[in-house]
């Protein structure tokens, strides 16, 4: 079946990673997609350089006038023109075939809503294990029935999309959890997608530090669990982020490793 993707990219100020993104999607092996930028008054060039690359691309730019993701992410989908939405982050990079191979797993599997693997943009070793932590974690939530999501990796069926009346653009945090649990409810799950991956950023985690944003997460996911849903500031989260070194100690790096091992066992089972 003849498919195409709807590709969904909230932006705030990324004039230096949204160019290596789109570039990526330049290079693409099938060119079987739209993009979507929507923008939230960024101050700097980040519609300036988008619109370098629309003759380049099917490239839509939307201007927001405020600053919040799924706001963004929302107006994105009421724009788009096809059947599935792929909603990325601007400081994302994907491989050539990422396309190719998204289009040939909704062909092939035939699910409403998939999750990529996440990878860092990295080489270190610590930042690999955190990475299948996080990955390990999204793909055993999906069998306990406690469906979570990675973030600004999602692809979703645009029909579904709107019976879920899209993202909450009241939660302060975890909309990408939130919006997997409200269509497990209504009986649609996630297909994770072990082969299919993105490349992240790590410049969140080189701003906030390795334990600090450890911290968040680990707060976010809890609270989540408990609650169902954060519509409250549990701590500061902004879009955006500058770079600047911190590691971890080898204890912190070894209680991560720890954790990666207890749920690769679980999921082996």
């Amino acid at each position: 079946m003849h498919r195409k993707i709807s590709v969904i990219i909230p932006t705030l100020n990324e004039e230096r990673d949204l160019p290596r993104l789109l570039k990526d999607f330049q290079k693409q092996t099938n060119k079987n997609f739209e993009i979507i930028i929507v923008d939230a008054q960024s101050k700097d060039k980040t519609i300036e350089k988008a619109i370098k690359f629309q003759n380049k691309m099917p490239i839509t730019v939307v201007e927001s006038e405020k600053a919040n993701v799924s706001h963004q992410r929302n107006i994105g989908a009421r724009h788009a023109k096809e059947d599935y939405l792929f909603f990325i982050d601007a400081d994302s990079q994907i491989a050539s075939n990422c396309i190719d191979r998204l289009i040939q797993c909704i062909n092939d599997y035939g699910y409403f809503i998939f999750q990529l693997t996440l990878i860092p943009n990295s080489s270190v070793y610590s930042d690999e294990i955190l990475f299948n932590v996080i990955n390990y974690g999204v793909e055993l939530s999906q069998r306990i029935n406690q469906p979570m999501s990675n973030g600004g990796s999602m692809v979703m069926h645009k029909v579904l999309f709107e019976q879920l009346k899209g993202f909450d653009e009241k939660m302060y945090l975890s909309e990408d959890h939130d919006i997997v649990k409200r269509a497990q409810k209504i009986g649609v799950s996630a297909k994770y997608l072990k082969n299919v991956k993105l490349k992240v950023s790590l410049r969140r985690l080189k701003k906030d530090g390795f334990i600090p944003i450890l911290y968040k997460y680990s707060l976010a996911f809890m609270y989540a669990l408990a609650k169902g849903r954060i519509d409250k500031k549990l701590f500061d989260y902004e879009m955006g982020g500058a770079a600047y070194d911190a590691k971890p100690s080898k204890e912190q790096f070894q209680q991560i490793k720890k954790l990666y091992k207890l749920l690769k066992n679980i999921l082996e089972e």
